[in-house]
């Protein structure tokens, strides 16, 4: 067990680590070696950059950014496929509630990514999407007092052998 503990820390420390070299990487581009070093421009006062805008000659333009639209429907749809491949082979009860709430999370991502792409400046599918984790959260607390339930009366959760109600 512990093995598995430190193997889980090892990897979790190799992806912080690969995770920030590349933020570490995109400083100020280098200068050839030789040439004089560029003088630095002082933004104007109260001018703090975010994270969405960069100057560019002395304008304010916005970051143009790689992830678009197909990238979010992607990642939704490889967290549906996952959660209902859950669903389909695993047969523990607990299991496939976290199949469902995968297939939740994946529809959650779509309102908010079509949110954001399609209808600019429309709060609508964020909205949606915490009415949709209010609802996940009282189907997961449902769920989890039947199958403690059903534990309780047969010792398993295993939904083959929880076929039958008792009355």
């Amino acid at each position: 067990m512990k093995t598995n503990n430190l193997v889980f820390a090892l990897s979790i420390a190799l992806l912080i680590i690969l995770g920030t070299a590349p933020i570490a990487a995109q400083g100020a581009p280098s200068a050839p070696a030789g040439s004089p070093a560029p003088a630095a421009q002082a933004a104007p006062p109260g001018a703090g950059r975010s994270a969405q805008e960069y100057l560019v000659a002395g304008k304010r333009e916005a970051i143009p950014s790689p992830i678009g639209l197909n990238h979010y429907l992607a990642v939704s749809a490889l967290v549906f496929g996952l959660g209902i491949a859950v669903i389909v082979v695993r047969r523990n009860a607990i299991a496939i509630l976290m199949g469902i709430e995968l297939i939740l999370n994946a529809a959650g991502l779509n309102f908010v990514a079509f949110s954001k792409y399609v209808a600019k400046d429309v709060i609508d599918g964020q909205i949606l999407t915490i009415f949709l984790i209010v609802i996940a959260a009282g189907e997961a607390a449902v769920a989890l007092a039947i199958i403690l339930n059903i534990y309780n009366n047969l010792n398993t959760v295993t939904v083959d052998e929880a076929d039958e109600l008792k009355g």
